[in-house]
């Protein structure tokens, strides 16, 4: 549950701070998202038996930015530096494991179409 936990962090705050070109800090500003993008996560790890709630991923998650409000995660860094993202091991999978179940979490999946329009060179299948 440690790396599911990890995952869900990151699938909510990686992809952000790239799409706004933001430090982590900055995500406080986008509540709703945040507590849009943790409901559909949670509605993924909760359907593959992973034991966890909306609120907990977003309390996590806030927490997580709270204490990292001065830095900007590895995914935007690798997009300013020019690097291929973890973006298919993150979001793209998120996207892939909710299609297997027949959830539908469209910010997630709009939130990672975005992604690979305003970066096209990371449009790779992992």
């Amino acid at each position: 549950s440690m790396i599911w936990g990890k995952f869900a962090i990151s699938c909510s705050i990686n992809i952000l701070t790239a799409l706004f070109s933001c430090k982590n800090g900055e995500l406080l500003h986008h509540q709703i998202l945040l507590e849009n993008i943790t409901n559909e996560i949670a509605q993924v790890l909760i359907a593959y038996g992973i034991d966890t709630s909306a609120e907990n991923i977003l309390e996590k998650v806030v927490q997580t930015i709270q204490n990292t409000s001065g830095n900007y995660s590895s995914m935007y860094q690798d997009i300013k530096h020019q690097r291929l993202t973890e973006i298919g091991y993150l979001n793209a999978y998120l996207v892939q494991l909710a299609a297997q179940k027949n959830i539908d979490i469209p910010i997630s999946r709009d939130l990672l179409n975005q992604f690979y329009i305003q970066f096209p060179e990371q449009n790779r299948i992992y």
